[in-house]
């Protein structure tokens, strides 16, 4: 997942990385799919607007399953905010992707939701 305020089009930045990647046979094939955060920190809020962890394992991760042909191997990760993000998700809903590689994740003390 991008950092908070990043954009899915970050992600296109990567492409040649993993194009070569895949022609050496140094990553395997994989699908790889993200949301826009804004500047919102993948938080979860009930009462309002805000479902990140609702919207990833309830939604996003099962459409991605169901229309990619992609099993249950799903790895979420996410640079930043979106380290924070995948962290959040991994411990909100543990069942919805492999462990999750956050880098530099952003924490928050006291804990937040």
């Amino acid at each position: 997942m991008p950092s908070t305020g990043g954009t899915r089009d970050s992600m296109f930045d990567l492409q040649p990385l993993f194009d070569a990647w895949w022609a050496k046979g140094t990553v395997p094939p994989m699908i790889i799919a993200t949301p826009t955060s804004g500047l919102d920190y993948y938080m979860e809020d009930p009462a309002g607007s805000i479902r990140w962890d609702s919207f990833l394992a309830g939604d996003f991760v099962p459409h991605l399953r169901s229309t990619c042909d992609i099993s249950d191997s799903t790895v979420i990760a996410g640079i930043s905010g979106g380290g924070h993000g995948a962290l959040k998700l991994a411990f909100s809903a543990p069942t919805s992707s492999r462990p999750s590689p956050p880098c530099s994740p952003c924490l928050s003390r006291p804990p937040r939701n």
